[in-house]
């Protein structure tokens, strides 16, 4: 079959995912695939899978696992996935495909993918991977005049009886302005009044699936696959018992959103639309309307005080047909006393009629335009040069500091801050920004009105001028970064549009969202100039370590823009993978990197991964071999094991020595362990026969017992620790587990006493419990200056005992309950083992 394995087959609907499990044989061997179409995949989610086919008879189960995961996988989770497997089961295997792997098997294979992931598409572009934490929860506006809201009163009935019921599916519709969003976002405002603690969940559906109102892709907004997004909400659904799901604008995406509801299960949502027939199956389904009578007169009251006369409120109402957008423009002037009410009614006896775009059942005109133009006069100049200039940004795109920069450069010092148009409501404010980094935004139909003022050409050059300065690339809207970035690319074309300042913030400093954005915006640079340009310079910047995900980032960027490595950039970052660890002050080298960085070549040499790696293991390079070797262990490039094994022959004892590290995970083939086990029987160098003692004892080669026993009593503490990694597999054997647990009170460093009660602590030895508590004493009494960070990893064998386990219940409460705090801890600084 596919990808050198024989046959495979489907396992069928796996849970409420609706995914499938898949199996396939390799060498006449069977693994077990999991497919995880998901933002972010931890140790923890590795672990729940692997017990999962862990936890099958010996017969039915696989000899290994391989997770395709649709997200960075970092070094800790692969780690802590292989050591967890391999105590388990000392032969079982586990690999990881996701980000390039992943997606050139996809592209070689659609059929493939359409028929096992049954997604109708290609699993979402890398692209979308760095965006692990933002995913369009949005911050609706705050709600202003909590004391106006009337006229709802058995919607808002209607809503709590619903979700009381535990009833599922409310669907609301209506047309613009007809107050959906703020019935629910009052709803909710009630339920905190009356201590009901739900937990509302808001999603804008054009959000998620990156369509704008036309249908076109809308650059710069997330675009989930339906399969990623439904598993986003059953995770949210598990950690937060009392959410709700509010999905806004479904008429944006409404094929999505039905599929989605289907599989969510037992959770409380709201659809709101404009389009009735864009809701999925709801009970109830309630379409607003327009206010009542007594409603609509009730409310202009409350805005313009009881001493007026009622028959001109009543007048008033009638002509703006107890509309809610309607009611509340007028209401707002009437309050900051710019109309009165006669005024009000003059000015509206003739209808600015605003006409809505796209189908709707019932209504396909609001009458606000009028009241639009009214609001605005009541500006003054600097404030409507103000609001004109915004309006040419996206509604949803205006964050603080374009709104500082532009009163500072339109208002003088008129205009400090959009306070009269808030209070008008011509714009609305956020009470913090959301995870566009928006904190203002317009109502589309307001928007639409700004853009036929006399004032928006003029104004929105300054918009132009923003775009193009220096601080637009610093703004945190992300949509603002993007047009910034094509302005410059467009037009800076014959030069290098940045500087290494803005580029380390772009695509460094910045948060994930931006980072992603940049990058889209980059990758379809087609000026090789300015690819060229950007490539030297981002070499320049990766010079210095970066953290792991920020460095995958770049790999994957010039991956896609498949840049010939002139400079080398790419050799040093496989051969050498330094990483800053993220808010750390340490370096550290990783094996994930050294990969990536090894696909990218072998991507540019037109060459698979194996073929890449057999190649370097064989060449006359030391360090290229040494990386290499690192790679075909790390990623358990199998193919690459017959060029290892070459290398258990080379006069050079270092290169023998490398040749046998390579080997601890692949020496399962009786063929390869007899040739090892002959390297540690003749081998003149120790190095050698120490290194091939400990990869057949990783297998469980009873022919080398007695002699790593015998390497417990060597003077190098770093050679004891190493040799208890490896001894814990022969626990069994009673005089291996009595030396270990000897060790574990009497030697003198904490590292061999980690290892060996990590050891005993996954083999559930009876001495386990006791004797890690002896270790905590150990590890506090020892003076700080020489422990440094061990606590740390003492209290990360935890993670072995989440959750409470017979050891600890078994021990005194006074014990116990100091386990169970240790326990809580969340630094897991963990020894790995091999």
């Amino acid at each position: 079959m596919r990808e050198g394995f024989e046959e495979a087959e489907h396992l069928g609907t796996a849970g409420n995912e609706q995914g499938r499990d898949i199996v396939a044989n390799e060498n006449g061997q069977q693994l077990a695939f999991q497919c995880k179409r998901v933002k972010a995949f931890s140790s923890s989610d590795a672990i729940n899978e692997l017990n999962k086919v862990l936890s099958l008879p010996p017969a039915d189960r696989p000899v290994g696992i391989v997770f395709l995961v649709t997200c960075i996988v970092s070094t800790t989770t692969r780690d802590r996935a292989r050591v967890h497997a391999r105590n388990a089961s000392p032969n079982f295997t586990t690999r990881f495909w996701c980000l390039t792997e992943l997606d050139e098997r996809v592209k070689r294979h659609p059929e493939i993918v359409s028929e096992f992931f049954q997604l109708g598409a290609v699993i979402e572009p890398a692209e979308m991977r760095a965006r692990q934490q933002d995913w369009a929860i949005d911050v609706p506006p705050t709600i202003s005049d909590v004391g106006n809201f009337v006229g709802r009163e058995d919607i808002l009935s209607a809503l709590h009886l619903a979700v009381k019921r535990d009833i599922v599916r409310i669907g609301i519709w209506g047309p613009p302005g007809i107050g959906k969003t703020r019935t629910v976002q009052h709803f909710f405002w009630q339920c905190k009044q009356q201590s009901d603690l739900y937990d509302p969940i808001w999603l804008r559906v054009d959000d998620l699936f990156g369509k704008s109102r036309t249908g076109a892709d809308a650059p710069g907004v997330l675009k989930w696959s339906r399969h990623g997004l439904l598993e986003r909400l059953e995770d949210e659904k598990r950690r937060r018992p009392r959410a709700v799901f509010v999905f806004d604008n479904v008429q944006a995406n409404p094929a999505d959103i039905a599929w989605i509801v289907t599989r969510l299960g037992q959770v409380p949502a709201f659809f709101l639309t404009w389009d009735a027939g864009a809701l999925p199956p709801c009970n109830p389904t309630i379409r607003l309307a327009e206010l009542p009578q007594s409603a609509s007169r009730q409310l202009m009251l409350s805005y313009s005080g009881e001493h007026v006369d009622r028959n001109a409120v009543s007048q008033l109402c009638d002509i703006l047909e107890h509309y809610p957008i309607q009611l509340e423009l007028a209401g707002r002037r009437l309050r900051l006393q710019t109309s009165t009410i006669e005024d009000l009614i003059e000015e509206c006896g003739t209808k600015g009629t605003l006409l809505l775009k796209g189908r709707t059942f019932d209504r396909e005109e609001v009458h606000i335009a009028q009241l639009v133009w009214g609001s605005f006069n009541c500006l003054d100049p600097a404030e409507r040069r103000v609001l004109c200039a915004l309006a040419a940004l996206p509604a949803h795109a205006i964050s603080g500091a374009t709104v500082r920069w532009t009163t500072d450069m339109l208002g003088g010092n008129q205009v400090h801050n959009l306070d009269r148009s808030l209070q008008l409501g011509l714009i609305t404010q956020r009470a913090v920004p959301d995870w566009r980094g928006c904190r203002y935004q317009f109502r589309s139909l307001m928007r639409d009105v700004f853009h036929l003022a006399e004032e928006f050409e003029s104004s929105s050059r300054i918009i132009e001028t923003y775009l193009s300065s220096g601080a637009a690339l610093k703004d945190p809207s992300v949509e603002v970064i993007r047009l910034a970035l094509e302005r410059r690319l467009a037009t800076q074309a014959d030069k290098f549009p940045f500087d290494l300042s803005q580029m380390e913030y772009l695509f460094i400093e910045a948060i994930p969202s931006i980072r992603a954005c940049v990058r889209n915006v980059v990758e379809r640079v087609d000026n090789i100039e300015q690819r060229n340009a950007f490539q030297k310079a981002l070499q320049k910047l990766f010079r210095t370590p970066r953290s792991e995900v920020v460095t995958l980032e770049y790999l994957e960027l010039l991956r896609r823009w498949g840049m010939p490595d002139k400079h080398g950039e790419l050799r040093r970052l496989f051969i050498r993978p330094m990483c800053q660890e993220i808010g750390e002050a340490y370096r550290s080298l990783t094996p994930v990197v050294s990969g990536f960085a090894a696909k990218v070549l072998a991507d540019l040499n037109n060459q698979s991964l194996s073929e890449f790696i057999s190649e370097q293991i064989l060449s006359d390079n030391w360090s290229s071999r040494k990386a290499a070797m690192r790679v075909a262990t790390y990623e358990e490039v199998g193919a690459a094991r017959e060029a290892i094994v070459k290398l258990l022959g080379e006069r050079d004892s270092k290169i023998r020595k490398l040749a046998v590290d390579g080997l601890w995970w692949g020496a399962g083939d009786q063929q390869v362990a007899d040739r090892v086990f002959d390297l540690f029987a003749n081998d003149s160098d120790e190095h050698v026969t120490f290194a091939a003692a400990c990869t057949l004892g990783v297998h469980r080669d009873q022919r080398v017992v007695e002699y790593l026993l015998s390497r417990l009593s060597a003077d190098d503490s770093e050679i004891r620790a190493e040799v208890c990694s490896v001894l814990w597999r022969f626990c069994d054997v009673p005089a291996v587990a009595a030396r270990l647990v000897e060790l574990a009170t009497t030697d003198v460093d904490i590292d061999v006493r980690i290892n060996i009660v990590f050891a005993l602590l996954d083999e559930k030895h009876e001495r386990a419990g006791s004797l890690w508590f002896q270790l905590i004493e150990f590890a506090e009494i020892t003076p700080w200056n020489e422990v440094g960070d061990r606590r740390d990893a003492v209290a990360g064998l935890g993670v072995t005992l989440r959750p409470r386990t017979p050891f600890v219940d078994s021990l005194p409460n006074a014990i116990a309950n100091k386990l169970t705090n240790w326990l809580s801890m969340d630094k897991l600084r963990v020894r790995r083992c091999k």
